[in-house]
């Protein structure tokens, strides 16, 4: 029998597992440290008091960067091919973990002088005595969090990912392969890679969704044509990279275009379809659940927003995730319901009214007891959105959902 793990090892092992798939639940976490390091003896209750402890570690950083000056954001250089725009946006998402709150960082950006940008020429280092700023976090390994000024070889960054590079997607940096805080980050961050191309499989559909992203980038970039506006400009540079399926330099835009303009929710919305669509779903969620709240309700956007929002936070990556208020079985039946009034042809609306009333199998929240009428609309909104669906594994499932649903609605 395992000797019990002291608190320091299980929560650096947690904290591993935590930064090299940041998207994994509690359940695969559990399962994944009892089977890669059973000398642990992780149980359910220290694995549980190791996540709290992080949580509180994550908002004493948060804490102490709220309120970040002008000497302490600073933009990184641009990576090659890039853009250099408030670049420190662009890094700041390292395996779907967000290091740094969104806002402020906006806020800050948006309040620099031009002068300051121009002079800044490199990341400063962590102040003696206080955490990192916030462009610095955004090159930290994503095994030890070290800086790259923190390291004894004068190095201006760590070395890059380089399936992240390859596949096109948000770059993580690790300060070598053998992370001496983390040696096991690289393989787990190799399974994050394996589970994407998966994800990437299922949801081919013929290159219809790409066809559609050209046209809308070229309608992106008509519009930046005729108003010369830089929002605009970001949009169109977005939208270009997305239609490539460049899903890291069209975040990186995304991201510039939101510190440009942080009340728009557009980019909001589309950096979470490029998140999604990079393996990032709990930050993908986030974004979306922000571009919800400043669409006006009721307006079709709105309601794929909130569709959308509702796909990424039902995932098992999702589990930990804090859930908005109206995520409870009577409000997700009223909100799916005027999601769907609001957009009655969307692929995305139809999936969630059918999946709230089905019950989603009763995983993602506390689903209480179905109707036969309840079971028989679901079915319904199923076959519909097996019907607009391209993607042939997507079509496939949609169906079985919805031959469950009748099924369940003759047994009562």
């Amino acid at each position: 029998m395992c000797e019990p793990c002291t608190p320091d090892a299980l929560l650096e092992a947690v904290r591993g597992l935590r930064v090299a798939e940041p998207d994994l639940g509690f359940k695969p976490l559990l399962a994944k440290l009892q089977e890669q390091q059973p000398e642990l003896g992780a149980a359910t209750k220290e694995v549980r008091e190791a996540l709290k402890a992080l949580t509180a570690e994550s908002e004493a950083a948060k804490a102490a960067t709220a309120q970040p000056t002008a000497d302490e954001v600073v933009p990184p250089a641009a990576e090659e091919g890039g853009t250099p725009l408030h670049a420190a946006l662009s890094l700041a998402c390292i395996s779907g973990v967000l290091l740094v709150p969104l806002i402020p960082v906006l806020a800050a950006l948006k309040a620099e002088s031009e002068a300051a940008k121009a002079a800044a020429t490199a990341l400063p280092a962590a102040n003696k005595g206080c955490a990192p700023s916030n462009a610095a976090l955004s090159l930290a390994c994503i095994g030890c969090l070290k800086l790259p000024s923190d390291m004894d070889d004068e190095r201006e960054k760590h070395p890059i990912c380089s399936m992240c590079r390859d596949e096109k997607m948000p770059t993580t940096y690790l300060c070598g392969v053998d992370c001496p805080a983390n040696p096991g980050a690289w393989k787990l961050h190799g399974a994050f890679h394996k589970r994407v191309r998966k994800d990437r499989k299922k949801n081919e559909d013929g290159g219809v969704g790409q066809q559609r992203d050209r046209e809308a980038a070229e309608a992106q970039a008509r519009r930046a044509a005729r108003s010369g506006d830089a929002y605009d400009k970001l949009m169109a540079e977005g939208a270009r990279y997305g239609s490539k399926e460049d899903w890291r330099r069209a975040a990186r835009a995304y991201r510039e275009a939101i510190a440009l303009e942080p009340d728009e929710p557009v980019a909001y919305n589309n950096l979470g379809a490029a998140l999604s669509n990079s393996g990032h779903k709990v930050e993908a969620a986030q974004r979306y659940l922000e571009a919800k709240e400043r669409y006006p309700v009721g307006s079709v956007d709105w309601a794929e927003a909130t569709a959308q929002a509702f796909r990424m936070l039902q995932l098992e990556e999702c589990d930990e995730v804090p859930k908005p208020g109206w995520w409870n079985d009577e409000e997700l039946k009223a909100l799916s319901a005027r999601v769907l009034r609001a957009a009655p042809n969307g692929e995305a609306a139809l999936d969630m009214r059918a999946m709230v009333l089905s019950g989603d199998d009763g995983g993602a929240w506390a689903v209480g007891p179905r109707s036969a009428a309840e079971f028989k609309e679901a079915a319904a909104h199923f076959d519909r959105s097996a019907a607009l669906c391209h993607a042939p594994a997507w079509k496939t499932e949609s169906f079985r959902l919805a031959d469950q649903c009748r099924s369940l609605a003759e047994s009562l």
